[in-house]
């Protein structure tokens, strides 16, 4: 799931370059007016890659958001909605603010989907959604779980009498307060209900439900405002839950706790208990600053612009601190015209601190004599406040709490007060650690490109080990990257790069021995060491965890259902994972005490029958002065809450096309690939492929077009990644020979042969038969020797080869051959995971392939 502070960036930055790729592409078919529909359904292919690249990563409310946009280009494609020029620059607007949110969580933002609500809202008003709200974009992780009491050792006929009991208070409260308001002690009344079933819980899942209630009716306790239609359902469903536990049939819906815990995260603490829910799930980390969004417009070309303006704005300054006059009024266009320029930005602490030094900057133009050597300091340190707020990474709540003491301080020197002596140094260390921030970034810059000499020096050998003499120059670069890990004292990565020094050394020898082993394990630890150099400047991850991914993700044991853990028995409110999935219901929610209520016994409430109403329930249960309108009151809001959790379409919904693809069966031969990222694969496949056939015919047309080329060769590249990331090393072999040789036409700048084109058509229509039998799920793997014998021979000749091996006819087994068009073969979709897999983007980031991972 989605973590607040610290999102694994190791899934993100493999798959970040196809992402704003696709991005690319689908705001290409966005811009296309004249073609219909077909350019919606182009743009709406590759916004799916998107998703499903988003899922893999973990990052679910930007998931969420692409699917609503996803989902707005169908309507559009069937004509629900109107294609019209509003909507589209609708949708364009959404696609960049997916790619400006990845960039900033790529240099180390905290994931904040909450930000990207105003554009979610207009989304969903585009797509006439009533019920959209914030609410969807928040996603703590609920594998977070509090600790359980010890329960007193309650009979089972007693335990059952207090369950109805604790309901009857429950409901009386919550009468009271639909009829009172916050006036009444409803809420109170409903929190004591609540306290007393917390107490007997013995099930992890609903535990939690029931744990992160009593916080939330702490918010109502506290909260003066009138309750909206949206707090009373979500009170109805908690009630909803009391029944379903009282029938012996508890849960817990993820979108019932994520609700309770987005009003717990968005509301004043005023209890315990509401600081330790926060604290659980990390909340205060999942809200963003008030005001804060994701700009529309491409964040790096505009943070370029802003820094530019920043610069001119600081010359200014320095030279009316210097005695030039003139230069003050200067310095007042500038920032005005920054602080236009910076708003698109939607970073509110920065256009603060723009706001007060504007204002400060037009003081002193009234009365220039009131200029101390105070104030052209404060507002120097201003200056280099300002630039951090404009990196690539979005200002942290440090920044906003620095940005209000700057703030208080230009405020002083404006009504002639003598401002604390050890103020002024509180920024200038921000700004020289942000200067070495940048010196860093530079640094880890230049030891990628030094490791991208020895990647390639091995690619090659690794594939043809004749190639040995190359290798003997790698000193060089690796003497680079020595000597920059040696100034910065990474010793860890020194080790490391010393010893694959050593082993690239030996292998330089015609005499050494070349195991498979050998060159995997180098593999393995160049490709780590590449992760972490990029991850230097954000300094969130460790060496270990790259180079031992698996055993970094190990967590403690599950909370079983029955009986306690060791976890269990700690403080209430302190926070366990939980590395399995829950129990299901009927084992894991059901008990309540020793004995599970839904036991048969003299006490048991009855369960609900075809012939009984499911409400029905002993007079006892219901308090005596409740009358029917009360009763009805309660019942259509369980209702309401019934619709919302137990028959609603799921979050995510799936993307509609024609044909659907069956569930993906894992083969015995492959049972160690994991199938839901097996599954993810052959969907992104289908359309790759799709999109590879679709060029293929322009490039008939079109020979002279490159771009068709390039995307074709894109697709390949593509399918060569993604089948090495899911363990189809063999799939991965055969696109890199055909990727090699588009890249070497495209190096060349030949031009489009029929030899090409037959070389293409068959690769498409290998890859195809490939994906089928993987959909099948029958093992077979087609015979791609003649494929990649043709890939060497197209990359081996000196001028571009014009005929195709085979002759005009193209026969196969006697059999010509036809052609597969795109309007042959309809494309298809496997069923999507209507959530982010947990644990998929720890698996992602441990397959971090270079594209000499795998010996051929």
């Amino acid at each position: 799931m989605t973590n607040a502070t610290a999102p694994d960036l190791g899934p993100l930055t493999w798959v970040k370059g196809e992402i704003d790729a696709a991005l690319a592409r689908a705001d290409e078919g966005l811009q296309d007016a004249g073609s219909g529909t077909s350019a919606l359904q182009f743009a709406q292919t590759h916004l799916h890659q998107v998703r499903g690249a988003l899922s893999i990563v973990g990052l679910d409310g930007l998931t969420q958001f692409a699917d609503t946009l996803e989902q707005l280009l169908g309507d559009m494609i069937r004509g629900e909605q109107p294609a019209d020029p509003a909507h589209r620059a609708l949708a364009r607007r959404a696609l960049a603010v997916i790619g400006n949110y990845l960039e900033e969580i790529a240099h180390g933002a905290p994931d904040q989907a909450l930000r990207l609500a105003p554009h979610y809202l207009a989304l969903g008003a585009a797509r006439g959604l009533s019920d959209a709200g914030p609410v969807d974009l928040f996603h703590p992780d609920l594998s977070r779980r509090p600790s359980l009491r010890t329960p007193a050792r309650t009979p089972t006929e007693d335990l059952a009498t207090n369950l109805r009991a604790a309901r009857s208070r429950f409901e009386r409260g919550l009468l009271e307060w639909l009829r009172k308001g916050p006036a009444s002690d409803g809420a109170r009344a409903m929190r004591e209900a609540m306290a007393e079933v917390e107490a007997l819980q013995r099930a992890t899942p609903t535990h939690t439900l029931w744990w992160v209630s009593l916080g939330f009716f702490d918010t109502l306790i506290h909260d003066d405002s009138t309750p909206d239609p949206a707090l009373k359902r979500l009170c109805a469903q908690v009630d909803a839950q009391f029944r379903r536990l009282l029938a012996g049939t508890p849960s817990a819906p993820d979108r019932l706790v994520r609700e309770l815990l987005y009003r717990i995260a968005t509301s004043p603490t005023h209890t315990p208990q509401q600081a330790e829910v926060k604290a659980c799930w990390q909340l205060d980390g999942l809200i963003p600053e008030p005001g804060a969004a994701v700009s529309e417009t491409p964040i790096a070309p505009l943070l370029e612009r802003l820094n530019r303006q920043l610069a001119q704005a600081r010359e200014h300054w320095d030279a009316f601190c210097s005695g030039t006059a003139v230069a003050l009024a200067q310095f007042d266009d500038a920032l005005e015209a920054l602080s236009l320029a910076a708003r698109p930005l939607e970073r509110p602490v920065a256009l603060r601190l723009l706001d007060a030094m504007l204002g400060f900057a037009r003081w002193l133009r009234r009365d220039p004599l009131q200029f101390t050597d105070a104030g052209a300091l404060e507002l120097a340190t201003d200056l280099l406040m300002l630039e951090t707020a404009f990196e690539r990474r979005p200002p942290d709540a440090d920044l906003a709490r620095r940005v209000n003491i700057a703030l208080a301080r230009l405020a002083s020197l404006q009504r002639g007060e003598t401002l604390p002596e050890d103020g002024g140094a509180l920024d200038l260390g921000s700004a020289a650690q942000s200067q070495e921030k940048a010196a860093l970034a530079q640094v880890a810059k230049e030891m990628l490109a030094s490791l991208a000499l020895v990647e390639q020096a091995l690619d090659d050998f690794f594939r043809n080990q004749a190639k040995r003499e190359p290798l003997q120059h790698l000193h060089k670069p690796l003497q680079q990257i020595i000597g920059a890990l040696s100034m910065l004292g990474e010793t860890d990565a020194l080790r490391l790069v010393r010893d694959a020094s050593t082993r690239i050394a030996g292998l330089a020898h015609a005499e050494s021995s070349d195991s498979p082993g050998e060159f995997e394990a180098l593999a393995h630890t160049l490709s780590a060491l590449g992760f972490y150099i990029e991850a230097l400047p954000r300094g969130n991850v460790r060496l270990d965890d790259l180079l031992n991914p698996h055993a970094a993700q190990e967590q403690p044991a599950s909370v079983q259902a029955a009986g306690y853990t060791a976890a269990e028995l700690a403080p209430a409110g302190v926070c366990t994972e939980a590395e399995a999935e829950p129990a299901p219901a009927s084992e894991a929610c059901a008990s309540v005490g020793d004995t599970a209520i839904a036991t048969p016994g003299p006490t048991a409430p009855p369960a609900p029958t075809q012939a009984t109403d499911e409400r029905s329930e002993p007079e006892a249960l219901l308090p005596q002065e409740r009358d029917d309108d009360e009763i009805t009151l309660i019942e259509d809001l369980e209702d309401a809450a019934a619709l919302e959790f137990d028959i609603a379409p799921p979050l995510l919904a799936p993307l509609e096309i024609p044909t659907a693809t069956p569930a993906v069966p894992v083969a015995s031969s492959a049972s160690q690939i994991d199938a839901e990222l097996l599954a993810i694969f052959i969907e992104e496949a289908v359309e790759v492929l799709a999109t590879v056939r679709e060029h293929l015919e322009l490039l008939r047309t079109e020979p002279s077009a490159g771009e068709h080329l390039i995307t074709i060769r894109r697709g390949f590249h593509t399918l060569k990644g993604s089948g090495r990331m899911v363990g189809l090393s063999a799939l991965g072999e055969v696109a890199w020979a055909v990727e090699q040789t588009l890249n070497r036409w495209l190096q060349l700048d030949w031009p489009i042969t029929p030899a090409l084109l037959h070389f293409v058509d068959d690769g498409q229509q290998l890859f195809d038969s490939w994906v089928s039998s993987l959909q099948a799920g029958s093992g077979s793997i087609p015979d791609a020797q003649a494929l990649t014998a043709e890939a060497e021979r197209l990359r081996a000749a000196e001028e571009p080869p014009l005929a195709p091996p085979l002759p005009p006819s193209r026969r196969r087994n006697g059999r010509p051959r036809q052609r597969r068009t795109p309007a042959s073969k309809p494309m298809q979709a496997s069923p999507r995971s209507t959530s982010p897999p947990s644990n998929s983007a720890t698996r992602v980031r441990s397959c971090r392939y270079r594209p000499w991972a795998t010996k051929p």
